[in-house]
């Protein structure tokens, strides 16, 4: 079994409307693939039921989670609120 690692959940939560948010889905994705690129989001997405959102930061620290998510248009235009909780991932590939 593969060593514990410390990874950051961000738990959003829609806010506003659905047609504010695809409206700035475009930038919201020039905001994220960067860190995709750089190996410091490994997954997200948009929950099924439509209540927001998940993304899975794999950074330093809570601090540079933090930091990073006050960057996404979502978080700045207050279409989303963010909730990033310390995930110590017990096993993994």
């Amino acid at each position: 079994m593969a060593e514990p690692k410390q990874l950051f959940i961000d738990l959003r939560t829609a806010v506003g409307t659905a047609d504010a948010r695809q409206a700035l889905r475009e930038q919201h994705a020039r905001w994220l693939q960067p860190l995709v690129d750089q190996g410091k989001v490994i997954m997200g997405g948009a929950l099924a039921d439509g209540t927001g959102g998940v993304i899975i930061f794999e950074v330093s620290g809570r601090e540079e989670a933090v930091a990073l998510t006050q960057k996404d248009p979502y978080v700045v235009n207050g279409l989303t609120r963010s909730n990033i909780k310390a995930w110590t991932v017990s096993f993994h590939q």
